[in-house]
């Protein structure tokens, strides 16, 4: 059975999704929306919405009529999002199998799709920005039809050197956002930023960095 080893703000992380950092492994739901959740509350500004990969499974596969989608976007503050950042992967059902994550990036009314291997996801993200355009107008805002869902490909995503680092690359793709978006990242280009030197890095630092959560967690 896993065993619970930190409850970090929404975040309930156990030892089996602390291990998919450690090894050469494709990282769950959970251990993405950790470090989302950590760059929600240390790095992302308050107009930054960093979507938990679980909303984007409702978003996709249980939000049916008006209702369900205006309740949904009640509780993520759209009206004031200027950036939002979606973990997409090829997930056609609730509960299913995926093998592959992506990220949708929502900003100035438009989408731009950053791919790790390059056309994967297309169809699933495109997928994802109907539903979330669907999602702005329960808000209140009406920045798309619910019905286009256009979506830039990122010529530039920086692309993986295996099969099981996708994850990894959303991740540090939603660093370098929230860090540009903040104003920190004018001298850093994403090419220069998200290397594979970074993503392993950052592979090796998240087990430390959950040790030290849960260490100020016991001193709290």
């Amino acid at each position: 059975m896993a065993r619970q080893v930190l409850h970090y703000h929404d975040v309930q992380l156990y030892d089996s999704d602390v291990a998919l950092f450690a090894g050469r492994q494709w990282l769950n739901d959970n251990a993405v929306n950790f470090y989302l959740q950590y760059l929600t509350q240390t790095a992302a500004p308050s107009d930054v919405l960093l979507m938990d990969p679980a909303v984007v499974s409702c978003l996709l596969h249980q939000c049916e009529d008006e209702d369900e989608y205006r309740d949904l976007a009640g509780g993520l503050s759209l009206e004031s999002r200027v950036l939002c950042v979606l973990p997409v992967t090829d997930n056609d059902a609730l509960g299913g199998d995926s093998s592959h994550w992506s990220l949708l990036l929502y900003r100035d009314g438009q989408f731009q799709h950053w791919d790790s291997s390059a056309g994967h996801n297309k169809h699933a993200a495109r997928r994802v920005a109907e539903s979330f355009e669907l999602l702005l107008q329960a808000a209140g805002r009406r920045d798309g039809d619910g019905a286009s869902g256009r979506v830039e490909e990122a010529q530039d995503a920086p692309q993986q050197r295996n099969d099981y680092d996708c994850g990894m690359y959303v991740l540090v793709l939603a660093e370098y956002l929230c860090r540009q978006h903040a104003g920190e990242m004018a001298a850093t280009s994403l090419e220069d930023y998200a290397t594979p030197q970074r993503v392993t890095d950052l592979r090796l630092q998240l087990p430390k960095l959950i040790e030290k959560l849960q260490d100020e967690a016991g001193r709290g």
